[in-house]
């Protein structure tokens, strides 16, 4: 094993003259203990090169608490120069390197374990691959990170060949963290993680399962992210209370799957982007809910009595029938929660049923309040019904230039036009209620437009305990020519005119 760390690869720093004392090495001399600690500040690539500045650290790097093995960080390493005999590849060598890194530390505790690299389905490493996730998942690492996503640039899982996580059955007993980027798996293959307590999943598909089982198998589950994965349909629907506190759900489809052939020959895989359709949980614990995706057709969440942030963003270009009363209905189940952030097209179709000046249910307990708007007509109704509705919001935060053009509407246009009849110019003008608790106010991308500063007007006029305003100019002003600084300069001595309810109220530009 000798063979493997020559004792002489590199010369002696000149930098460790400086902590040497006569013919003592200070270095050398610190207790083992703290040798460790102090590597473990090293990036792995310095940490190993380690091995070769004294006999006495060879093996010290291999008690380091992180391990962090990233192909992209070791192609121009020293390391491979004294480690490897393979010459074929840059992937060889790592696949030599790593084969040879991971026999150190097979069977010790370690705090963090990341195994990144790049990985291709008709590589022939696919069996040394399975041999180091295995050692992963059975080490008794805490936190544990494989990333298979190295040279990909992606947007969706197009064209893209996944690594299967092997199928023999999986009890790590020691993992907390798991982490997993671009690979597939059967949910049956894991038979229990007992201790998970975090979970995240990024361009993962999913072959089986639900998320009933996943809980079943991952008992102490707090905190679930889920960002770009593939699942069975009906993976989110889950009849049970779920014992989460964090759940994250963004832009994740139905994993039906079809073969992509070059030539006759299976290459890779590719998948439908068909939304997930439903989501029905409950989750009495959850603290954070966040949603981003395409489509809102089935939102239902149960018994959400702790809840203190909810995000809930939505791409969709079209508008049926109903998706108002679902809307009604999720607020009304998320109002617990003391911040919510919501964008434009959430603002567009909430009025279109029910009630347009209020919700049923107030949401008491919101005290902050954020909202990705274009200021547009058709945003008006929903943003006033939001406001009317908090009577207890203490900050309002909107980020401008956000708004959701709708394409198509499946409802009776004359309703539309009946909605909507009122004059955009006069409407802020024309609203009588007041902010009783609204103490600040912040604006992104502010650009001037008329539409809002009529309702800057309007807030700075309805709200008795503000304390302050801030503006955040949108980036494009900086390329603006004189005339328009200037005009820019005329809004700002505008908004500083307008009536203050308050005299506590202050304005700041940035």
């Amino acid at each position: 094993m000798s063979a493997m760390f020559p004792e002489k690869v590199l010369k002696p720093s000149k930098r460790l003259r400086v902590y040497t004392e006569g013919n003592a090495d200070l270095i050398s001399n610190l207790p083992e203990c703290l040798l460790v600690n102090i590597f473990s500040f090293l990036p792995m690539r310095d940490l190993i090169r380690t091995s070769v500045l004294s006999k006495g650290w060879r093996y010290l790097w291999t008690q380091a608490p992180n391990l962090d093995f990233d192909q992209s960080l070791f192609e121009n390493c020293l390391c491979y120069d004294w480690l490897c005999q393979c010459h074929e590849s840059k992937m060889g060598k790592f696949v030599e390197f790593l084969d040879r890194m991971l026999m150190f530390v097979d069977g010790r505790t370690i705090s963090k374990f990341r195994l990144s690299f790049y990985y291709h389905k008709h590589f022939r490493y696919t069996e040394s691959i399975d041999r180091w996730v295995h050692l992963a998942m059975t080490s008794k690492a805490h936190e544990l990170i494989l990333d298979f996503s190295k040279g990909y640039s992606l947007a969706f899982l197009r064209n893209v060949a996944l690594y299967q996580m092997p199928h023999h059955p999986i009890a790590p007993t020691w993992l907390t963290v798991l982490k997993l980027h671009l690979c597939k798996f059967n949910l049956s293959s894991f038979e229990a993680l007992s201790s998970l307590r975090s979970l995240f999943l990024r361009f993962v598909l999913v072959l089986d399962g639900s998320i009933g089982v996943l809980i079943t198998k991952c008992p102490l589950l707090q905190d679930l992210s889920l960002k770009t994965c593939y699942f069975p349909d009906q993976f989110m629907n889950h009849p049970l209370d779920l014992k989460l506190k964090t759940l994250t759900i963004k832009n994740c489809y139905i994993n039906e799957v079809m073969d992509t052939q070059v030539a006759g020959v299976r290459w890779t895989e590719d998948f439908s982007h068909k939304p997930i359709r439903s989501i029905h949980i409950s989750a009495p614990n959850l603290l954070s809910f966040k949603f981003c995706g395409k489509h809102i057709w089935e939102l239902s969440l149960k018994r959400m009595s702790h809840l203190v942030d909810a995000k809930i963003i939505n791409d969709q270009t079209t508008i049926f029938p109903g998706q108002s009363q679902i809307l009604h209905k999720l607020l009304k189940e998320l109002d617990h929660a003391q911040a919510l952030t919501l964008c434009s097209w959430f603002l567009q179709v909430l009025p279109l049923e029910g009630n347009q000046q209020s919700l049923e249910t107030p949401l008491n307990n919101l005290k902050h309040l954020k909202l990705k708007v274009g200021l547009h007509t058709l945003e008006f109704l929903g943003i006033a019904c939001l406001l009317r509705s908090s009577p207890n919001l203490e900050s309002l935060t909107l980020i401008t230039g956000k708004f959701a053009h709708i394409w198509e509407y499946d409802l009776d246009i004359e309703v539309l036009n009946e909605l909507f009849d009122f004059n955009e110019r006069l409407y802020w003008e024309s609203q009588m209620w007041c902010f009783n608790c609204l103490k600040k106010i912040e604006i992104h991308e502010f650009f001037g437009t008329k539409f809002l500063m009529d309702m800057i007007k309007f807030v700075l006029k309805n709200s008795a305990v503000l304390e302050s305003v801030v503006i955040c100019f949108d980036e494009r002003i900086s390329s603006l020519t004189d005339p328009e600084y200037q005009d820019m300069s005329r809004l700002q001595f505008e908004i500083n005119s307008f009536h203050r309810a308050s005299s506590c109220a202050k304005i700041l530009f940035l």
